[in-house]
């Protein structure tokens, strides 16, 4: 008996969404790491995680799956963080058509842990119906 779990239809998706943002040249984890290392892209669940999808009809109901992609660019000069964020959100958004992209959200400054140190970050909601 294996001791790894079957990969779910929902993990799948992350690991699509994880991918795309990877054959676009940027560094992609569906986890959180135990060291952050940007510039790096965060893929996870949104809230609501899964709904019914406005187009379910009796007896078809499609799900609504939203997932967050919080990008991170290095601490560092002002600046120098705002292009490298401009640019992250650039090539994302390209890479993340595919899985229905909802909006980007205004950048701001995410710390980690709290003692842990600070990074410009910006997050796109996505929302992919199955």
């Amino acid at each position: 008996m294996s001791t790894t779990p079957a990969t779910s239809d929902l993990t799948k998706l992350r690991d699509e969404i994880t991918a795309a943002i990877t054959a676009a040249g940027i560094t992609a984890v569906a986890y959180l790491p135990d060291r952050l290392n940007p510039p790096l892209a965060l893929v996870q669940p949104g809230s609501p995680y899964i709904e019914p999808s406005k187009t379910s009809r009796p007896g078809a109901v499609r799900w609504a799956i939203h997932h967050e992609v919080v990008l991170l660019v290095a601490p560092g000069d002002k600046r120098n963080q705002t292009v490298s964020l401009d640019s992250l959100i650039e090539d994302s958004l390209v890479a993340l058509v595919p899985f229905g992209i909802d909006q980007v959200a205004q950048p701001y400054s995410l710390q980690i842990g709290q003692n842990g140190p600070s990074y410009f970050a910006a997050r796109i909601t996505l929302t992919t119906t199955r």
